[in-house]
């Protein structure tokens, strides 16, 4: 079976964008820290803050949406794997 990723409970996310950039700004209510994230990083806390989500559901979302290299490129799961240890080493995520 599949782990399931999902956000921690500890905290809200709050996020900064700007049009003319592909980057977030996050602040995590639950450690008082600010982080920059690129655009995949923020749609994948989007999604999972939507509902818990497996490696494979991700993969599948991000495939089938606009998001950057979504689409018929798809994302490297390598890239997916890599947002979701690093989230999960700055408890942003558990699974």
């Amino acid at each position: 079976m599949s782990k399931m990723w999902t956000l921690t409970s500890f905290g809200e996310l709050h996020y900064a964008r700007w049009d003319d950039s592909d980057e977030v700004v996050l602040y995590y209510t639950g450690s008082g820290d600010t982080y920059l994230l690129s655009q995949l990083g923020y749609i994948i806390l989007e999604m999972l803050q939507e509902s818990a989500k497996s490696r494979e559901d991700l993969i599948s979302a991000l495939a089938a949406s606009d998001a950057p290299h979504g689409g018929d490129s798809g994302i490297p799961e390598e890239m997916i794997d890599s947002h979701l240890f690093h989230f999960e080493k700055l408890g942003l995520v558990v699974s």
